[in-house]
């Protein structure tokens, strides 16, 4: 099992207004994975909270066939779970984890990773194969 972090984990935009969303891009040039290997790709940063309800995986449609989670921070926060994806198919995912939202809250101390974790696939990596995370976060200030 290993880690790698995706060029696309550095792109990272925050809202300087509280409650006014980013929206930001996260790719993964897909490469050749096993099963358990992650992929750092985003993060939520610190002072933000995930919009869960506008948050997408999208494969781009020459991407190997594998099956993938989204986390944050750790395996049991799952913000997308068991997506599969069809050889060289496009595909739209929405995330569904609203309670994980919640859940998560704010932490203001520290940014936390975002990965995707590879369940099973990835075996091939045909040129031009992408997975990207579109990533919604809203600052929330402290309450006094």
């Amino acid at each position: 099992m290993s880690t790698i972090t995706a060029a696309g984990y550095y792109q990272q935009a925050v809202s300087d207004g509280a409650g006014e969303p980013a929206f930001t891009r996260h790719d993964w040039v897909c490469d050749v994975r096993s099963a358990g290997d992650k992929v750092k790709i985003g993060r939520l940063a610190a002072g933000n909270r995930l919009d869960v309800a506008n948050c997408e995986l999208i494969a781009n449609g020459s991407q190997a066939a594998m099956n993938v989670d989204v986390c944050v921070d750790v395996d049991a926060n799952t913000l997308f779970n068991d997506v599969a994806l069809t050889a060289a198919t496009f595909a739209r995912s929405a995330s569904t984890a609203y309670q994980l939202g919640e859940t998560l809250g704010v932490d203001y101390e520290k940014d936390r990773d975002i990965y995707l974790l590879i369940n099973s696939g990835a075996a091939t990596a045909p040129a031009g194969g992408k997975l990207t995370l579109k990533l919604a976060q809203y600052p929330v200030p402290k309450s006094s």
